[in-house]
């Protein structure tokens, strides 16, 4: 292995932190994070993520909000069938 001086390093920055404020805020929750990894595979509705983490309704409206507004999901309504 070769032994490489920190001077020989280079960095690049892949987010810009205060544009991505919102987007690094939204990370910093292990329930969200718990949502963003059950949402990759597939698409849920509030009650299918709510029962898999064992939350509250409510908090995962909460939390899914939070992860719209940093733009890290996309939701869409869907009309209730009777």
């Amino acid at each position: 292995m070769e032994n490489t001086n920190s001077s020989d390093v280079e960095s690049t920055m892949v987010i810009n932190p205060i544009e991505d404020m919102n987007k690094l805020k939204a990370l910093a929750s292990e329930p969200r994070i718990q949502m963003l990894n059950l949402l990759r595979d597939k698409t849920l509705n509030i009650n299918e993520i709510a029962d898999a983490l064992n939350l509250p309704q409510s908090t995962v409206a909460t939390h899914i909000s939070i992860l719209e507004e940093a733009v890290l999901i996309v939701t869409e309504s869907v009309k209730a069938t009777k």
